[in-house]
């Protein structure tokens, strides 16, 4: 049965490493300082929506690395920029009876875009794989995965192109631990290497049903262009004009002032409903008179005065609060007070405090 071995205990290898645990699938993470050493005395602390729990894991220090052997799978599951001294480590690592561990499957379960060219300089067999997963590692010994009910997403396939039937069996072993899986070929080449026990099969013989929402450079073909089709078409000045925006809502206006001014007409009745024309007439008129903008500097003058107020007592009230705890109670009640006020509708009713609060309320 195959075994993997997590290299790297942060997010996204200590959540696999329990999720491995979880099914009984062979595994050893392997990481270093104190995430690892944590781990290993107390168990990772894992918390997910529905559960939180102490998952003891098989773990080795990288400073003493477990023994390999035939038929593990590297998961490279460290940060981009340690991918370089990583993979030179492990690439001589012995395999007991079958050379080193350059000839092992590498998964490199990572969203960086660099890792699978740093590994394929010393593996052989390099499997790329895009995870994503909302997990965090904040705290020492403790992983967090808000991902419900999957833990996350996985697209996985070797590298550079091409499905074998090892990426397969990577793909259905993280299937069964919760994620959502996916073999994915790039090409129908095969994948590099030609000492492969399995080489990659076309891609038909395993083709994988994609998702209508695969981006289009993960494709796995191209289609090929339709003979004598249209590439460029002229459009015509209306089609040009109406995709303008402001267009639209121009006319939408203007139809909109017609059937005021056509109702109004029919009303006959100013004083119930001024006509389109009577109401920009006045508003010209006042505007020329002084009317409106004496009464719109009076509005900003209270909307001024009113703001700095406002910024005055935040600061007076903060400062309070902050300097005692009598003005922590002052403001915590006050707080309550209106908040209460609001999700009651007691400014609408004027049933919120005695008669004067309510005047005042009411001038507001």
């Amino acid at each position: 049965m195959t075994r993997y071995i997590i290299i790297g205990a942060g997010a996204v290898g200590a959540s696999l490493a329990a999720e491995l645990e979880t099914q009984a699938i062979p595994y050893v993470l392997v990481g270093r300082g104190a995430q690892i050493a944590h781990i290993a005395k107390h168990g990772l602390s894992y918390r997910r929506a529905a559960e939180n729990r102490i998952v003891r894991l098989n773990t080795a220090d990288t400073a003493a690395p477990p023994p390999l052997r035939r038929g593990d799978v590297l998961i490279l599951a460290v940060k981009a920029q340690d991918v370089e001294a990583t993979t030179a480590f492990w690439a001589w690592r012995e395999v007991e009876g079958a050379g080193f561990a350059s000839g092992l499957p590498l998964v490199t379960l990572q969203n960086g875009l660099a890792a699978e060219d740093i590994a394929l300089r010393r593996f052989d067999r390099v499997y790329a794989a895009s995870i994503r997963i909302p997990a965090r590692y904040t705290v020492i010994g403790e992983v967090v995965v808000g991902g419900e009910p999957n833990v996350g997403i996985v697209a996985l396939g070797c590298y550079p192109a091409g499905l074998d039937d090892t990426a397969l069996s990577i793909v259905a072993d993280l299937t069964k631990a919760g994620y959502l899986a996916e073999a994915r070929p790039d090409s129908f080449v095969p994948c590099s290497g030609s000492s492969w026990p399995t080489p990659c099969p076309p891609q038909s013989t395993h083709r994988i049903a994609t998702s209508p929402t695969t981006p289009f450079h993960q494709s796995s073909s191209l289609p090929e262009p339709v003979a004598g089709s249209l590439i460029e078409r002229r459009v015509s000045l209306p089609q040009r004009l109406w995709q303008n925006a402001w267009l639209r809502k121009g006319l939408i206006l203007i139809f909109l002032a017609i059937m005021w001014e056509v109702v109004a007409r029919l009303q006959g009745n100013d004083l119930l409903l001024p006509s389109f024309a009577a109401t920009l007439r006045a508003l010209f008129d006042d505007i020329g008179n002084g009317i409106i903008p004496g009464r719109a500097a009076n509005s900003i003058d209270i909307l001024v005065k009113g703001y700095v107020a406002g910024v005055v007592l935040a600061f007076v009230l903060t400062s309070l609060a902050v300097s005692s705890q009598l003005g922590r109670d002052f403001l915590s009640t006050l707080t309550s007070m209106l908040n209460r006020c609001r999700r009651s509708r007691f400014y609408r009713s004027g049933s919120c405090g005695s008669g004067w609060a309510r005047e005042a309320l009411s001038l507001c």
